[in-house]
């Protein structure tokens, strides 16, 4: 597999499917109220709650297994399967069972179409995770482009015609159903005869997998969960909108991590570890490339971003999304650090990390959320992650060599802080008022950022001749 253009064919392809996302929210924004959305996001949180229950890091498990290409794969697949299937039937049974909390909670009677979402986002997943195990990388994000377009297209039109949360929630479920099918037919692996020998292979890798994936879940909607308990629907519709915004910053840090676990589980088996540490210091210089510009440029537009893309009450969470982009650059770093312990079969130490920051992201949220509204919210998801970013860095530097590209990122990072400097500039002396001018400001951002940095050769072999490799 060559990894610089399957990486630059990952990155374009969820690149095109963050835009889909990102149309779609806007055009939810415009027709639902901030309130409507917050249901849609708390169902979001309940549907990743029981995902990580229902999973136990099965999904990672099974990839990591077959990267290694000592079992068979059906065999290991079908046992998978089955032990999947009986986590599944338990988080069922929670979900009827509490169905009225649920309610409560969301604000929608929810249970059967979460029962649903669950069964089809798990199964769905799982059958990709085993093709990344064969290294079919680039063909398995493109399920996540074709997911992105079923929901969006699906619940936007429904919407459109009425359907207020119910086309949000619908057109998601259509997204699911997309993923699972296109999983199921190709994944091209025949189910073996399940054993107890791949169980206790598999649940010995998950169970430290499992802490590890929490870690994400913490991160991504504790934070959310919380907004929805303390504060109101509204609160979490403007903190997830500002969230969303700085999702695109993870597009390149998110195809390091697709990308990085599998082929690095295969070098460390075959003891390659001048290779792996190569591979990890280019990934750090790669995945903060996009990273940095943008956590500068919320500085200057990301009030006029949110008001005008979206609609004037989701400006309020400008500084929320200031911090959140700093957040987002750390969060990309550790991505990197979090897939290199796993394909060195080390998950204890991302659990062990893991399960230190989950202490303190919980802790920090049920002190500032209370306190400071959703600004709080920001603050304590950024501290968690800047914890966890220094403990992985930490555990990794202890099992190989890092040597980030501190040259590289130092450029990236002064040619940021010109192009803040100029976007201020221009909304001093002509003013960013509208739509198409937010949209002419970010473009000249992006345009005075990439002139900056082509500059340096490291930045034109590294990652632009890639990119032009991928479309000769």
């Amino acid at each position: 597999m060559n990894l610089a253009r399957t990486g630059t064919q990952v990155a374009v392809t969820r690149g095109i499917s963050s835009l889909v996302l990102f149309v779609g929210l806007a055009i939810y924004a415009r027709e639902l109220s901030p309130a409507v959305m917050g249901s849609f996001f708390v169902f979001r949180v309940v549907i990743d709650f029981f995902g990580l229950l229902t999973d136990f890091g099965l999904s990672g498990a099974t990839e990591k297994r077959i990267s290694e290409g000592q079992s068979p794969d059906g065999e290991l697949l079908g046992t998978a399967l089955v032990l999947k299937t009986m986590f599944l039937l338990v988080a069922v049974a929670a979900t009827l069972t509490f169905r009225e909390a649920l309610q409560s909670y969301i604000g929608f009677n929810v249970a059967i179409p979460l029962v649903v979402a669950l069964t089809l986002k798990e199964f769905g997943w799982l059958f990709v995770h085993a093709m990344r195990g064969k290294l079919r990388i680039g063909e398995t994000v493109g399920f996540e482009l074709v997911r992105h377009v079923v929901w969006m297209s699906a619940g936007v039109t429904l919407v459109l015609v009425g359907f207020q949360f119910r086309g949000v929630l619908y057109g998601y479920l259509a997204g699911l159903g997309a993923l699972f099918a296109l999983g199921a037919f190709r994944a091209s692996i025949r189910f073996g005869r399940p054993s107890l020998e791949h169980a206790r292979s598999l649940l010995d890798f998950s169970k430290h997998n499992f802490v590890a994936e929490m870690g994400g879940y913490v991160y991504g909607w504790i934070d959310v969960a919380m907004i929805g308990f303390f504060l109101s629907q509204r609160d979490v519709g403007l903190y997830e909108y500002a969230w969303r915004v700085t999702v695109p910053m993870l597009i390149i840090g998110n195809t390091i991590t697709t990308m990085l676990f599998p082929v690095i589980s295969q070098w460390s088996t075959e003891g390659k570890t001048s290779e792996i540490e190569e591979a990890i210091s280019t990934s750090l210089g790669v995945a903060l490339y996009l990273a940095i510009p943008t956590m500068f440029g919320a500085i200057a537009v990301g009030e006029q971003l949110l008001r005008y893309l979206f609609a004037d009450p989701y400006a309020a969470a400008s500084l929320v999304l200031t911090i959140l982009t700093f957040e987002k650059a750390l969060q990309v770093v550790r991505n990197v650090f979090g897939p290199a312990l796993h394909g060195l079969d080390r998950p204890d130490l991302t659990a062990r990390a893991t399960a230190l920051t989950l202490v303190v992201n919980l802790g920090l949220n049920l002190l500032l959320i209370p306190r400071f509204g959703i600004l709080g919210a920001a603050v304590a998801t950024t501290g968690s992650v800047l914890l966890s970013t220094a403990l992985h860095g930490a555990y990794l530097a202890a099992n190989v060599s890092i040597d980030p590209p501190l040259r590289l990122l130092g450029w990236f990072t002064a040619s940021g802080a010109v192009m803040t400097a100029c976007l201020l500039g221009l909304q001093s002396t002509v003013g960013i008022n509208s739509l198409a001018a937010v949209i002419g400001a970010v473009a000249l951002g992006a345009v005075i950022y990439f002139a900056l940095t082509i500059a340096i050769p490291d930045t034109r072999e590294d990652i632009i001749r890639p990119g032009f490799e991928v479309i000769r």
